[in-house]
């Protein structure tokens, strides 16, 4: 099962979730209608009838409350997983931090994102004994690793990386986002319990105040409260059921996929390991830590009486799948051996032998190789550049640097009419000299580096994010022309500064293929190669036959042609953005000569897309 797979597969589960979610609402419906009618009826002494009147009634009344939840919850979450981290009280960890502990958890989640090709996310340190992690957030460019000092404290570099992987299988597989939505959901749910609560603690005030002089008749306040608080179980109980429907089955997946990413089982199945034998456990004691349970690592919450509550997988059971027989620095666990036909290789064969001969095929993927790929390619920078690019001023200098860089390579300094601060002229000369005087191409390593610098930069408040972003379109504009590159750039900095929505609008299938049609033509036209044409010719063959054989006319206003069809497209189904790069991948080997711009070029057109590629290297390419 590939990235687009499994975007697919979270879709179907969206779809599930809210048609469990109707049900749980129909159920609250008729326990709370059921609940007036008997209290109707027990007031006049009248028999029991159905009145479609008032059933109509409590269900706008449900609907209306339970919706107002969801949606509260949502736009509170709206900013993406850091809203998550910090709800649970996380603090964020300096993308410059030196502590020792800090500094290799940064480093983890590093190289990982860069292996991916996502921007490299915010990590969130969570003050609890216990080992647990999350990943949460809306999109790539809005996701948040968050991880428990207890975890920090008690795994090794190896074991952290499992677990590090673990998360990011959540982000490719695009579990992160449907997390969110159950989020919101599920507090709507639990609205009409929180009423029911709410009654009975204002009976008991009542109550007080009665005893004291005042009167009050709380019999039917009160018994209305229990009624309430009791249909609203269902509600309560629909939510775990929920959460445990969705969540088992990709946590057994996740794990997998990390052994995929490493090649070393021994990492995340010692961490589970020493889950089970420290006392903290995986326990998150936090009030928030109920609703955010599904987004654990390990169940973060007290183990359910009933196992078809519990939102993971029995800890003895993953370990069976992943690392039956553990390493030598295992601590001992009783009934390690595997069943057949459960282990990691099972659930991964097609997947542990994987080689695809294309650049699409590797979208959302992490092979040992890309990761290989990260670690060397972080080791050979400058240290000076790499401490640069985790600092405020310096990370946006280097990414002034490489778009002055495909401007003009000869400036020493930031032109006069693009207004920045000192420090950050500053750091871009520094960063020029000392890029100038690497022996690795500039080039090879564009996007890793902006990556890096993207991930220091989403610490910037909004206002500073939208001025810079307003530096960048200056400086695209500075020679009167912008190269397909230097848009791609433009519209990843765009995406990654711009407030997240929470969805994408699809269009009619009429602008869609005027849009691809748009963005396969633009692509050919400004190609390296010198017969336009046949590229994008192989292209329609090959995916689009319902489009023109021609390319379309050069447009005047290019950014405003393809900032109109990359909107268009950002909304194609998983499987449509497949056959998108698939297309654009023809159009780009449509010669003999690829170069590694061009496999940048596809690496920004994936980001743009939501579908990061890989950290390859040009000779697995071609």
């Amino acid at each position: 099962m590939n990235f687009f797979e499994h975007q697919e597969r979270a879709f179907k589960k969206t779809r599930l979730l809210f048609g469990i979610f109707a049900i749980t609402i129909l159920l609250l419906i008729c326990g709370i209608y059921g609940i007036i009618s008997l209290v109707l009826c027990s007031s006049t002494e009248a028999p029991i009838q159905f009145q479609p009147k008032l059933f109509l009634a409590v269900s706008i009344g449900v609907l209306l409350i339970v919706s107002l939840g969801s949606i509260f919850k949502v736009i509170k979450l709206r900013t993406g997983g850091g809203a998550v981290a910090e709800a649970l009280g996380g603090i964020r960890v300096p993308t410059g931090s030196q502590d020792p502990q800090l500094r290799t958890l940064l480093n983890v989640v590093e190289e990982m994102a860069i292996a991916s090709g996502i921007t490299v996310p915010p990590v969130y340190l969570i003050e609890q004994d216990s080992i647990n992690a999350f990943a949460a957030g809306y999109t790539l460019d809005s996701a948040v690793i968050g991880i428990t000092r207890g975890a920090l404290q008690q795994l090794n570099r190896s074991e952290l990386q499992g677990v590090v992987a673990h998360e990011f299988s959540h982000i490719l597989n695009g579990d992160m986002r449907l997390n969110i939505r159950l989020i919101g959901l599920l507090h709507g749910l639990l609205i009409i319990s929180l009423i029911g609560r709410r009654i009975l603690f204002s009976v008991n005030q009542r109550r007080y105040y009665s005893s004291s002089g005042k009167r009050g008749d709380s019999a039917l306040p009160l018994l209305v409260g229990l009624l309430l608080s009791i249909v609203g179980w269902l509600g309560v109980l629909g939510g775990r059921l929920i959460k445990a429907a969705i969540s088992r089955q990709r946590e057994f997946l996740a794990d997998a996929s990390a052994v995929q990413f490493t090649r070393n089982p021994h990492g995340i199945g010692n961490a589970l390991r020493k889950i089970a034998h420290i006392t903290a456990g995986s326990r998150i004691q936090h009030p928030e830590s109920e609703q955010f349970s599904h987004l654990f690592f390990a169940t973060g919450v007290t183990a359910s009486w009933l196992q078809l509550l519990a939102t993971h997988p029995p800890l003895i059971e993953r370990i069976k799948r992943v690392d039956p027989i553990g390493s030598s620095e295992n601590v001992t666990l009783s009934e390690t051996s595997s069943a057949p036909g459960t282990t990691v290789e099972a659930q991964l064969n097609p997947l542990a032998t994987f080689s695809p001969p294309g650049w699409t095929q590797e979208v959302g993927t992490i092979l040992p190789e890309h990761l290989e790929n990260s670690k060397t390619l972080i080791a050979d920078l400058p240290k000076e550049v790499a401490a640069l690019s985790r600092t405020l001023n310096g990370a946006q200098a280097l990414i002034i640097h490489t778009l002055l860089h495909h401007t003009d390579s000869q400036l020493a300094s930031i032109p006069k009419e693009i207004e920045v601060e000192e420090d950050i002229n500053h750091a871009f000369i520094k960063i020029r000299t000392l890029l100038s005087d690497s022996p690795v191409p500039y080039l090879e390593r564009v996007l890793p580096l902006i990556e890096i610098a993207l991930g220091t930069l989403s610490s910037m408040p909004q206002d500073d994010k939208e001025r810079f972003l307003g530096i960048v379109k200056d400086i695209s504009a500075l020679d009167g022309q912008i190269s397909l590159f230097e848009y791609m750039l433009h519209r990843m900095f765009q995406n990654h500064f711009s407030k997240h929505s929470l969805g994408h609008k699809h269009f009619p299938k009429r602008k869609t293929l005027e849009a691809i049609h748009t963005l396969l033509s633009l692509f050919d036209l400004h190609g390296s190669h010198e017969h336009k044409g046949i590229g994008y010719r192989k292209a329609r063959e090959s995916f689009y036959p319902e489009l023109p054989d021609s390319l379309i006319a050069p447009p005047k206003d290019v950014l405003t042609v393809l900032d109109n069809s990359l909107t268009i497209l950002e909304g194609l189904p998983p499987q449509g953005k497949r056959k998108l790069l698939s297309a654009v991948e023809v159009i780009i080997h449509q010669d003999t000569s690829v170069s590694q711009t061009e496999l940048e070029l596809f690496r920004t057109i994936g980001a743009t897309l939501q579908c990061p590629v890989p950290l390859l290297k040009i000779s697995t390419a071609t």
